[in-house]
């Protein structure tokens, strides 16, 4: 599993520029780590990279599902953090996000959704990497984000 260390808010977005440069429309990637980790700074980032207009990019957390066009590829965006285990999903039409292939989405919080997933979908976890500066750890098992 490919392993990338970054340091700071530099980092980050230096790797979201990498990502966003790879996206292709139809990609699901989900993003897994815990509270504060960098996972919606990361979709903000890529977000930025691919053209999107900064006044519309807004956190989901409380939306669930946010959209974003207006840059090179459309960006599809749930943070599931709110949605209880075992709730039923068909009222946020999971299944129809995951069949389009008009854009790149990316999931926060996945496990919530794991029945509705599409096989293809690609994962990208973020780990906190505890020390004197601000790390993360980035793991993926996806390999070249384009493939």
């Amino acid at each position: 599993m490919p392993v990338l260390d970054i340091e700071g808010l530099h980092g980050l977005r230096a790797f979201a520029r990498q990502l966003a440069a790879s996206l292709a429309p139809g990609q699901v990637w989900l993003l897994e780590g815990a509270l504060g980790a960098g996972k919606t700074t990361l979709v903000r980032e890529v977000c930025a990279a691919l053209g999107i207009p900064e006044s519309q990019i807004v956190s989901p957390t409380f939306t669930l599902v946010q959209e974003y066009e207006g840059g090179r590829l459309p960006v599809v965006h749930l943070d599931l953090y709110r949605i209880e285990s075992g709730r039923p999903l068909d009222s946020l039409f999971l299944e129809e996000i995951f069949q389009r292939h008009d854009c790149v989405c990316f999931v926060e919080w996945p496990g919530v959704a794991a029945r509705l997933l599409p096989p293809h979908a690609r994962r990208l976890a973020i780990e906190f990497v505890h020390g004197a500066d601000d790390r993360r750890r980035i793991l993926t098992d996806a390999g070249d984000p384009s493939e």
